[in-house]
């Protein structure tokens, strides 16, 4: 190995840059992350109080209106009471002005029709004058051909009329208009009162958010009713809009982009001030202490390439400060010692390794060579081991007009039941040569399983004698899966008696049952590996999977039906380990 040596660049130096560098990422990320959240939030603060601004203004100006209304209302009972009398009308138009000072004028507007003084009409209208506390009363002669009243007739519904300049003074104004109706419900005059505008004015200008701010209030066609400031450019302000329902005004308020993000460029420049002068520090303050305590370091670096080196007896540097350097000390000791073991060992291990993965494959290749290759076309099986060997068998041999089959799966995983898996296989093809008892080949089976079985290993099985000239299926099951017969169609589990496995109780008595098939009839054995096949969800694919996938591919060959069962089983399974072997045997009823 190259001997150690010190580098042109310190660790302490690439340290110091590394950690400023971080942290001036660090610190960029968060300003930045900062400056972000802060935009949003002044920006949402700012539309909130625009918002808020606009609702105040609203609710100040639909109070004042609203007021107006609710005086006026309060008084139409008494108009109508008096309305044939024009004094009383003077009289009571008074004390309206005289309680609302927000109100310029009133006024009353008899229709000629319901009733007249002396030939003519009665329309009393009082207003301010320049001087406080002092009124003006005029007649309004010529109402009849006034828009306003022609207006309110028509409506015949109390409402607020467009803004409009008054005779009176020329001040710009706006009427609140209630229709007067007897006792019958006919319409005999107007009753209203004036309100100028002037006012509006005075609230905009002592609540405007911005100096640069454009507030407009627009009526219903969309003609000005007031405005204060200049417009804004739609791309660089911020616009706020709601209504003043009860007059069907509009109100808009435009805020330069520039006075709202004000803040946000004032905090900037602070990040950024103080980003730059904390960069500085920290660059100052880590050289100077990283290099005062990288040079233990430094001197441990030596050492460990010495013993890297293959120098286990290198003495390590003298360290007197109970802190991570003592571990770091201890630590290097330590390794000194049992490197040496450690590499011994190893070796050893690898060794061992590499003999038994070896021996695993030559097993695995002696297993599978034990299964059958090839199969004539009314039969099909496969084997998936889930290790290296697997515990599953199946079999089959043709004897005259019978033909013998076996499925089984040997209780265990891996070498000692593929063992297993080899003795039952052998035992079986031996005595099937000599006996045509399905029953009587289990018993056999279990009688070499049971002697010398000191591990208590067992296998179930099922094993099966078809004629095939007649379709009479002789079987006995030792404790396995219920094959499934497809035949007509109709796809169903055949019953089976319950017998224990092989291997567990020597000479045990083992029961036969037959079952006649039909010309292409089917019947598919598995193991355990496909019904407990498990999917993410720790759910079992199951005898209910297993039936539809059998009833899915009941038109296919056996070779073809296995596999997309097997397919079906792994699909299912995708993305989890196999726990156990898989094992799916197809065998058809044919001439």
């Amino acid at each position: 190995m190259q001997k150690f040596k010190t580098p042109n660049r310190s660790f302490s130096t690439r340290l110091s840059l590394w950690f400023t560098g971080c942290s001036a990422a660090i610190l960029l990320m968060v300003m930045g992350v900062s400056l972000y959240f802060v935009y949003n939030k002044i920006k949402s603060d700012t539309i909130s109080i625009s918002r808020h601004a606009v609702e105040t203004y609203v609710n100040e100006i639909s109070s004042t209106f609203k007021v107006a209304e609710v005086a006026a209302l309060n008084m139409t009972p008494a108009v109508v009471q008096y309305i044939e009398t024009p004094d009383s009308l003077t009289t009571l138009l008074k004390p309206i002005l005289d309680y609302n000072d927000y109100l310029y004028g009133a006024g009353v507007a008899v229709d000629p029709s319901y009733h007249v003084v002396n030939g003519r009409s009665i329309a009393p209208y009082l207003c301010r004058t320049d001087k406080k506390g002092e009124y003006s009363y005029r007649t309004l002669h010529s109402f009849l051909t006034e828009d306003w009243y022609k207006e309110a007739k028509e409506k015949n519904v109390r409402h607020w009329t467009k803004p409009f300049y008054g005779k009176v003074g020329e001040k710009q104004m706006i009427d609140y208009q209630i229709p007067l109706h007897d006792v019958d419900g006919h319409f005999i005059g107007v009753f209203m009162v004036d309100i100028t505008l002037e006012w509006l004015g005075t609230m905009i200008d002592s609540q405007k958010i911005y100096e640069t701010s454009f507030i407009q209030i627009l009526d219903g066609d969309g003609n000005e009713v007031i405005s204060r400031g200049n417009p804004l450019p739609e791309k660089s302000s911020y616009t706020f809009t709601a209504p003043i329902e009860n007059v069907g005004w509009t109100m808009f308020i435009n805020s330069q982009e520039k006075d709202v993000m004000r803040p946000v460029r004032v905090l900037r420049d602070i990040l950024l001030l103080l980003f730059v002068l904390g960069l500085t520090g920290m660059l100052f303050m880590t050289r100077l202490l990283v290099g005062k305590l990288a040079k233990p370091v430094i001197r441990f670096a030596r050492a460990a390439d010495e013993i890297s080196n293959g120098n286990f007896n290198t003495e390590l540097p003298e360290v007197k400060t109970e802190d991570e350097l003592m571990l770091l000390r201890d630590s290097l000791d330590e390794m000194q010692h049992e490197l040496a073991m450690f590499i011994s060992d190893l070796r050893e291990s690898t060794e061992n390794q590499t003999r038994i993965e070896n021996e695993l494959q030559i097993a695995n290749k002696i297993q599978l060579s034990m299964l059958p290759k090839s199969f004539p076309s009314y039969m099909f099986g496969t084997m998936v081991p889930a290790r290296e060997v697997g515990g599953d068998l199946f079999d089959f041999l043709r004897k005259g007009d019978n033909l013998y089959f076996i499925v089984g799966d040997v209780s265990g995983k891996g070498v000692p039941a593929s063992l297993l898996m080899a003795v039952t296989s052998k035992v079986f093809r031996n005595v099937a040569y000599h006996v045509d008892h399905p029953g009587r080949i289990v018993s056999s089976i279990n009688h070499s399983l049971s002697e010398n079985n000191s591990q208590s290993i067992f296998v179930t099985l099922l094993v099966g004698m078809l004629n095939m000239k007649t379709g009479l299926l002789t079987y006995c099951n030792a404790g396995h899966n219920p094959p499934i017969l497809i035949s007509s169609g109709r796809v169903s589990f055949v019953e089976t008696e319950t017998n224990i496995p092989a291997g567990v109780i020597n000479l045990f008595s083992y029961e036969e049952q037959k079952v006649q098939l039909q010309r292409n009839d089917r019947i598919i054995l598995y193991t355990d590996g496909v019904t407990e096949a498990k999917d993410m969800r720790e759910e079992f694919y199951a005898e209910d999977r297993l039936l539809q996938a059998s009833t899915n591919s009941q038109n296919m060959t056996p070779e073809d039906q296995v596999n997309y069962i097997l397919k079906d089983v792994q699909r299912f399974s995708q993305n989890t380990f196999q726990n156990d072997d898989i094992t799916i045997f197809a065998i058809e009823f044919k001439e």
